[in-house]
């Protein structure tokens, strides 16, 4: 990350080797222009000229990553919201959670969603809704307890 925040800072082209979601690879230069952290994954706004347009990269498929000495010139971000702006945050794309954060998460929690958005239970109650969303995680918990149970420490 500190390459591309150079670069960003410096306008210098990045290129790379990008794998897609369906693990197709291909070799990109781009202008980098920001950095970006979605539902903790960071992600790369840059202008690609391969593709003619702004595009996300998501920054755990950029492999093999060098910076360029050749210097680019901003261009205006697009009219337009941005990515971020518009698509990730729209109702459909939401999903209403409800937990407990018992207190030694608290200031981490704190930090993520903001103090406005915890409110203080006093019980000591787990509980999470959606109901599926509840049942992902204890499934999640099990098979990680189950494959620690397995292994000799």
């Amino acid at each position: 990350m500190k390459l591309i925040k150079q670069a960003i800072e410096q306008l210098h082209l990045i290129s790379f080797t990008y794998v897609n979601v369906k693990g197709e690879a291909s070799v990109r230069t781009v202008e980098p222009y920001t950095l970006i952290m979605k539902g903790q994954q960071w992600y790369l706004y840059a202008y690609c000229p391969m593709r003619s347009g702004f595009r996300m990269f998501k920054l755990n498929r950029i492999k093999e990553l060098t910076t360029t000495d050749r210097v680019y010139l901003r261009r205006p971000l697009p009219e337009e919201p941005l990515p971020w702006d518009a698509d990730w945050y729209r109702e459909e794309n939401l999903a209403h959670v409800q937990l407990r954060i018992f207190p030694p998460a608290r200031q981490i929690a704190e930090e993520w969603f903001g103090v406005d958005q915890l409110d203080k239970e006093e019980n000591g109650n787990s509980w999470l809704s959606p109901p599926h969303i509840r049942r992902i995680i204890q499934d999640k918990a099990q098979a990680i307890a189950a494959r620690y149970a397995k292994t000799n420490i």
